[in-house]
């Protein structure tokens, strides 16, 4: 992690229903556009949570796989990922015109 000098604004709910206030602002040492490098720092909380959908937010165009065990990040400008298979399912930009959250 990067410190940046800067305080956060940020308060975030725990899984326990509590709120957490965030302190300051970090940047993630990996090769990402700004601002997807941006974190929230929460005292106390042991792992650190980085924001897939900021990353799959269409202006960062970052592609998120997700498996049992990881997840991982592409730049869709420099990769290429061929599927051998229909996609089971999908999320629309405009969830609002759509059942299960957006999900067909």
């Amino acid at each position: 992690m990067i410190e940046t000098g800067l305080q956060s604004d940020k308060d975030f709910l725990l899984p326990t229903s509590q709120e957490a206030e965030a302190t300051e602002v970090l940047r993630i040492n990996h090769k990402l556009r700004d601002p997807a490098t941006e974190m929230h720092l929460v005292k106390h909380l042991h792992t650190s949570l980085g924001s897939v959908p900021k990353l799959a937010d269409a202006d960062y165009n970052y592609i998120t796989v997700l498996d049992k065990k990881e997840a991982r990040i592409y730049d869709v400008y420099t990769t290429t990922i061929k599927v051998p298979e229909k996609k089971l399912c999908w999320k629309d930009i405009d969830a609002s015109k759509h059942a299960f959250g957006g999900y067909r």
